[in-house]
């Protein structure tokens, strides 16, 4: 599963959200487990990571950092307020994740020491920074959507809230303050220190939750610190990481469990804390069921016979002082942990897979998976996330979609159950416009999870935008002219029903075209094409020469870069557009970047980086309306007043353009007397959105938003609206073409005073 770009650019750079800046203050849990140690936990309902404070007669030990430096600071300023002091001398982070680093660079000159593996791992989550911020955005427009249906003093509207807040910190740190912080000392194996007096012992676990987790050890104190790798919820060490090993985590727990007094008291990383009985009684899990693989593998049992021979109920019954081994999280995750188990020493079957697609082709492919298939678990493994990211690797890449394709099938084979596995299917064929494979793919994905979001969204898509999709191919081949001659490209203008656009010229089968802008002379159009399957975007132009109108070729001036959404200012002079190209000081390629490029004479100058943001309209003083992708305005439609040819601030658009729902894509008339816009809003048709107009009153304020009926919105997705430089015709996005009607659909909504 993978959200399509239409959802993208509708959905992930466009919540609209309310504000929040850093010094909004966040509650913080405090728990005293005794006169050494108390945990600092933000937030009253959300169960985000905890920073650990041992305090010894020397200085404070943090353990664990958490998700931004804002939140680090605030938790120093309640260790003060609870503790009287902030002497700080040694930072320790158990593991690699962000939510237990990402406040370590408040801590200067303090020794922070990690486990070697967190260096490069930390390297790796700065450089996917650009890439997290949207996924980030996206899922707090998620949560603000559930939120719109529960009432405010709801325990999950609480949470949910809460986790908007924190979430919201993080990508204000991002963008403003965050630098990366790895540890300034690493360890492989073991590491012993004395610190304020008090011994610590530090100790890789080796490959469990993360590569880089460690647990440590304060035998004076009876203490053992674990990060993420318990919970008092699941059964067994929290595994991620392939293969798993648990030889080393029942060395480690054996050394440090091998007296009574080692260990009295177990802290965890999300303000967890456990006695000793719990800790003896998951390592006894651990070493018992470890044994139980190793007999059965020797036996030459199968995995499915080893299962039916360790019911967790009664082969573990040891648990149950601690665990409800009844309830269906428990039950799964001791076959879950049965399954990891069993798969340490055997090789994934998607690398072997991956080899023979490389090397020989898709139906050699085909007959070595079958065969692993039938072995059983012996050798190989078919795992189903290992494989839906193989399909997506090869997706990805240019001319690989039939080697994609049999990827999603071979894990549809394996896992006929799994919705995701179909989801992702659907999502392959769908990339080669194979419609009716594509929603017989998702049709079954829905059957296994009727809550599947992206499903119904794929579904719809095919169904109302793929399937309606013009049907005329490109008419003309590059280089031609098309002989049309008069204005937009000799297209019979529409009336108030709406009309593809100069269909097989501009809107055209098995392309996906959006957002479009003409010279105010109407001799140049531009507009966005993305090829199937899975092209890049490319900004397209036209332009009306004497002997007619030019086939549309890529824009020079963005050519080799992902451009997108023109935008052309009333006065002729500035062209705006998206573009994934270097800008100056950047060290990596971010989306969500505005360049603009300045006329000179009949041609376009070189571009320039403009800010950060998406889909540019401007008015005729020359002030900038746009969608805001840094939540440097609380997300939605921002706008920057021009004066003296110098921007001012960022402002919030007019109340009723970004509220409720997420809001994006707006055009604004050249004398600001109406906003047009795309937004997803109760009562609208459903889909990714609808088209809806606010109109300019008299004394300065914005009428309420008005949808513009089904005439215009479909049920499918509605977005990037445009009114011609002549004011005479309405341009948007809808079942991956460019449609345009009257403007009189606008002019009829206008209340009446206005007209």
């Amino acid at each position: 599963m993978k959200k399509h770009l239409a959802a993208c650019l509708f959905g992930i750079c466009l919540c609209s959200c309310l504000a929040i800046t850093a010094a909004e203050n966040v509650p913080f849990r405090v728990q005293r487990v005794n006169e050494h140690i108390t945990l600092f936990t933000p937030g009253k309902y959300a169960p985000p990571a905890t920073m650990t404070v041992l305090a010894t007669p020397k200085g404070l030990v943090v353990i664990d950092t958490l998700l931004s430096p804002t939140l680090a600071e605030l938790a120093m300023q309640q260790v003060k307020r609870e503790l009287g002091r902030d002497d700080v001398i040694l930072v320790i982070n158990t593991h690699d994740h962000l939510d237990h680093t990402g406040g370590n660079q408040v801590f200067k000159d303090v020794e922070i020491i990690g486990h070697e593996n967190v260096v490069p791992a930390m390297k790796r989550q700065a450089d996917g920074t650009a890439a997290n911020l949207p996924r980030m955005q996206f899922r707090i427009g998620q949560r603000q959507q559930q939120l719109q249906g529960l009432a405010a003093d709801a325990p999950q509207a609480l949470a949910l809230a809460e986790a908007n807040r924190i979430d919201r910190l993080m990508i204000e740190d991002m963008q403003k303050r965050f630098v990366s912080t790895p540890p300034t000392r690493t360890f492989s194996d073991k590491l012993a220190l004395q610190v304020g007096g008090i011994d610590l012992h530090l100790y890789h676990f080796g490959r469990s939750h993360t590569e880089s987790a460690i647990v440590v050890h304060v035998p004076k104190l009876g203490l053992l610190f674990t990060g993420d790798l318990f919970h008092t919820d699941y059964i067994s060490v929290t595994a991620a990481p392939w293969p798993l090993d648990i030889p080393r985590w029942l060395t480690v727990l054996d050394e440090v469990l091998k007296t009574g007094k080692g260990v009295r008291t177990v802290v965890g990383g999300h303000s967890l804390v456990y006695n000793r009985a719990w800790l003896d009684a998951q390592h006894r899990y651990i070493r018992e069921l470890w044994a139980a693989v190793n007999r059965a593998k020797q036996d030459g049992l199968e995995l499915t016979a080893l299962s039916a021979k360790l019911p967790l109920e009664t082969a573990f019954s040891f648990l149950a002082t601690h665990f409800d081994l009844q309830a269906r999280q428990n039950i799964d995750r001791h076959q879950e942990n049965l399954q990891a188990y069993w798969r340490v020493g055997l090789q994934p079957a998607a690398i072997e897979i991956e080899r023979i697609l490389s090397q020989s082709g898709v139906d050699a492919a085909r007959i070595r998976f079958h065969e692993i298939l039938e072995a059983g678990e012996r050798e190989f493994f078919i795992d189903e996330a290992t494989f839906n990211a193989l399909g997506y690797r090869f997706l990805q890449q240019e001319g690989k979609a039939s080697e994609a394709i049999a990827v999603f099938e071979m894990n549809s084979e394996a896992f006929p159950g799994s919705w995701n596995a179909w989801d992702s299917l659907g999502e392959a064929w769908l990339g080669k416009n194979e419609f009716a494979k594509a929603e017989a793919c998702y049709t079954k994905s829905l059957a296994l999870n009727p809550d599947s979001q992206s499903g119904k969204d794929a579904l719809d898509r095919i169904r109302l935008d793929y399937k309606n999709e013009t049907k005329d191919t490109e008419k003309f081949a590059a280089g031609q002219n098309t002989k049309l001659k008069g204005p937009y490209l000799g297209q019979t203008p529409p009336g108030l029903t709406p009309i593809v656009f100069a269909p097989g010229i501009v809107s055209t089968a098995g392309n996906f075209e959006f957002s479009i802008a003409f010279s105010p002379d109407g001799k140049e159009i531009y507009f966005t094409r993305r090829r199937d399957p899975d092209g890049l975007n490319a900004m397209m132009v036209s332009r009306l020469e004497k002997d007619g109108w030019t086939v549309p070729e890529e824009a020079a001036f963005c050519k080799g870069f992902a451009s997108n959404e023109p935008h052309i200012t009333p006065d002729g002079k500035k062209l705006y557009f998206g573009c994934r190209r270097q800008r100056p000081g950047e060290e990596r390629l971010e989306y969500g970047n505005i360049w603009v490029a300045e006329r000179v004479g009949k041609s376009w100058g070189e571009p320039r980086y403009h800010s950060r943001g998406m889909y540019v309209s401007s008015t005729q003083k020359g002030d900038l309306y746009m969608t805001d992708v840094t939540n440097i305005a609380g997300g939605g439609i921002i706008k920057f007043v021009q004066q003296n040819g110098v921007y001012g601030a960022a402002e919030k658009a007019p109340k009723v353009v970004n509220e409720p729902g997420m809001t994006a894509h707006a055009f604004v008339a050249p004398d600001e007397s109406f906003i047009v816009f795309d937004a997803g809003r109760p009562g609208g048709q459903g889909g990714e959105g609808d088209l809806y107009v606010v109109f300019r009153n008299n004394d300065g304020s914005w009428s309420d938003a008005v949808n513009l009926g089904d005439t215009i919105n479909t049920p499918g997705t509605n977005f990037c609206p445009m009114v011609s430089p002549d004011g005479k015709y309405l341009f948007y996005a809808a079942s991956r073409d460019i449609y345009w009607v009257s403007i009189e659909v606008i002019h009829r909504l206008r209340p009446l005073d206005k007209k």
